[in-house]
């Protein structure tokens, strides 16, 4: 694997938050090992493999689809939710 490659699969802490329209603080909070997404240590720098990237994305994207449904639980069941 060519370092040109491998350059375009890793981006920094600045690049990734901009990727996923949050802080840098707030990513670091969800890196690992704190947090459920992988990164790349090597010396000082920090780096984010954006495949793992899309994984969180996609894990998160399927957790809160259930939490921002606007059925209510009772609705879904067929039960009335004026009692």
């Amino acid at each position: 694997m060519s370092a040109e490659f491998e350059s375009m699969l890793l981006r920094n802490s600045r690049e990734t938050a901009k990727v996923l329209g949050i802080s840098e603080r707030k990513l670091w909070s969800l890196t690992s090992p704190r947090g459920p997404i992988p990164c790349v240590r090597m010396g000082r720098n920090v780096r984010y493999d954006l495949a793992d990237v899309r994984a969180y994305v996609n894990a998160a994207k399927s957790i809160s689809d259930d939490k921002c449904n606007p059925t209510r639980e009772g609705e879904i069941r067929g039960e009335s939710v004026n009692k």
